[in-house]
């Protein structure tokens, strides 16, 4: 993998440590905690866009973002307000980044850190997931409205379709189940309307039509 074992243990142990002293806090402090953090997670350590060190700080970011919102859940809502708009986003570049890779058919030896990096956004993604799940699993103050919905929909919907970077069907459909589809039926509860059921329907049965058989059955299991 990108990182080693002790690395990923060291970043574990970090956010846990990071977590207990959230779990302190007053609402307020919180907000003012994580938005420290928000901007600490964007300073760059390296000049190359693409090379895995220059999201490092982001993804140990959405990793406690992932903890928090598990363990806080309907109380962190609040916090999820001002993130949501970067959640997207990273998860649309994820998106891109992935589908203009899969269309080459031959990778060059020296593109090593521009897989890393996909392997780290990757990482990054699932996190994310993570923490929409929670928040729309406890979402008792409406935050997630029509607009949101059409905003968060699409992108969701759109992981399904990512298969390219995993090793194995296997890894491909275990994300799936752990993550993209879990996530999607909370999105569909959490709005609880016909309106807004049937473009999500429509677009996750697009996938039906996919030429890879794996593609179609996590369609079909969603």
């Amino acid at each position: 993998g990108v990182q080693s074992i002790q690395q990923n243990l060291i970043d574990k142990q970090i956010v846990i440590l990071i977590e207990s002293f959230c779990l302190k806090l007053t609402e307020n402090e919180l907000k003012s905690y994580i938005s420290k953090l928000y901007d600490w997670k964007d300073l760059t350590i390296t000049s190359d866009d693409l090379n895995y060190k220059s999201i490092s700080r982001s993804v140990m970011f959405y990793h406690l973002i992932s903890h928090l919102s598990n363990k806080l859940r309907h109380l962190f809502i609040s916090v999820q307000s001002f993130i949501w708009s970067n959640q997207i986003e990273l998860l649309n570049d994820f998106i891109k980044i992935v589908n203009t890779n899969s269309n080459k058919k031959k990778r060059k030896r020296d593109d090593s850190n521009l897989q890393e990096y996909i392997v780290e956004s990757f990482i990054r993604s699932k996190y994310i997931v993570d923490s929409l799940n929670s928040l729309f699993l406890y979402d008792n103050t409406s935050f997630l409205d029509e607009v949101k919905f059409e905003e968060i929909m699409p992108v969701v919907v759109s992981l399904i379709g990512t298969i390219t970077i995993y090793i194995s069907n296997e890894d491909y459909q275990q994300f799936c189940d752990d993550y993209i589809i879990p996530c999607i039926i909370s999105l569909a509860r959490a709005i609880n309307t016909d309106i807004q059921w049937k473009p999500l329907n429509y677009k996750i049965l697009l996938y039906m039509r996919d030429s890879k058989k794996s593609i179609k059955l996590i369609a079909l299991k969603t």
